[in-house]
């Protein structure tokens, strides 16, 4: 059997576990969408920083990097 035989042959893996996947800021967050992320930013649900630094490391979506950013700044406060 060749090389390209035995690869071919393989079974697929199974699909990674979600912690495989980096620590996601919550359960259901790698397949959500930037919507239902920015509108969870809204309620305060979650941590603006990790959401952010997990969100720049997979995905980089401007609209929920740009959520972040404001949300980060609300719970902040004025002058902060």
């Amino acid at each position: 059997m060749t090389w390209a035989a035995e690869t071919v042959a393989r079974p697929p893996a199974p699909p990674r576990p979600p912690a495989a996947r980096g620590d996601a800021p919550w359960a259901g967050y790698d397949d959500a969408s930037a919507a239902s992320i920015v509108s969870a930013l809204q309620r305060h649900d979650g941590d603006p920083d990790r959401v952010l630094a997990y969100e720049r490391a997979h995905r980089d979506r401007k609209t929920v990097t740009a959520a972040v950013t404001r949300a980060s700044r609300e719970q902040r406060g004025p002058g902060a």
